[in-house]
């Protein structure tokens, strides 16, 4: 299973491999099916550029999931 540092030094690994410089995480209000306090924002130069956390526990329940679940989104370099 794969928690939220293991996730983050795992994207931090695929970012230094695609060569991406100066990416930002931002733990600002993140979607809203993210967890708030387990969730942030990738910024390069100002502008966001995708987003990772673990899923809502309101989403975790209403759907009966039993673990946890952490994903990411990438939308490219600014």
């Amino acid at each position: 299973m794969i928690g939220l540092p293991l996730a983050k030094g795992i994207l931090d690994e695929l970012f230094d491999k695609l060569n991406l410089q100066d990416l930002k995480i931002v733990p600002e209000e993140t979607p809203s099916f993210l967890h708030p306090s387990q969730s942030a924002w990738f910024e390069q130069a100002g502008t966001r550029v995708g987003f990772m956390g673990a899923l809502d526990p309101s989403l975790i329940d209403q759907f009966a999931i039993h673990v946890p679940i952490v994903l990411f989104e990438f939308s490219g370099a600014a």
